[in-house]
């Protein structure tokens, strides 16, 4: 079955990127690409469209393969970034991977595009999913903390009324005071976030009454 494959090509040779075409073509893959050679036109290709992997040549004019992978890492897209070259060495090589590209295939053997090539993706799935997977705990962890904030406050009003309903001649006084303590740390320029402590402990200031007979 074939699979679509969105490509964006760094490189200068239009037959070179042709020639990469067709090894992903043969490989069943049916590529959507873009050939840029400039720090402008991938920013731009970048800006305009989500990339599934980007396949790059190490020096193009004026704009290398180190260049690129700057110009990636700025747009904070985390897609593969797989070298291909014929004019590097591997010390070369090996300091273009630890900056952050994912693999280098040298262009004399093009067959090992294919299986770099599927592999990155099936990792770059693996890092979108835990990525889900981590933001939808963060979600979880956030509603469970407004819960118990929520079920905090429902209590706190439960023994204010309690308090009320057990002291009747004073009814009301907590809640009174309580307004009236907030009004007091606001104009000393207490923070909103100091403020809740102090809504709630002076909402329940008197609530050793309940115990006293």
């Amino acid at each position: 079955m074939t699979e679509y494959l969105r490509v964006l090509i760094v490189e200068d040779s239009p037959e070179d990127t042709r020639q990469l075409i067709r090894v992903l073509s043969r490989g069943g893959y049916a590529p959507v690409y873009e050939r840029v050679d400039s720090q402008a036109s991938m920013e731009r290709a970048l800006e305009r469209e989500s990339w599934d992997l980007v396949i790059s040549d190490h020096s193009v004019h004026d704009f290398d393969a180190l260049a690129a992978l700057n110009v990636l890492r700025a747009s904070e897209r985390d897609i593969p970034f797989i070298l291909m070259s014929g004019t590097i060495g591997e010390r070369r090589a090996v300091q273009l991977m630890k900056a952050g590209a994912h693999d280098y295939i040298d262009k004399t053997r093009p067959g090992r595009l294919l299986p770099v090539i599927r592999r990155e993706l099936a990792e770059a799935r693996e890092r979108q999913a835990r990525r889900s997977a981590e933001h939808a705990l963060r979600e979880r962890e956030q509603q469970a903390v407004l819960e118990l904030a929520a079920a905090y406050e429902a209590t706190l009003e439960g023994w204010a009324r309690a308090l009320d309903l057990r002291d009747r001649e004073t009814e009301g006084h907590s809640r009174r005071v309580t307004a009236l303590a907030l009004q007091l740390a606001r104009k000393m320029g207490v923070s909103e976030e100091d403020c809740v402590h102090i809504r709630r402990g002076a909402l329940l200031h008197d609530i050793g009454k309940i115990g006293i007979p």
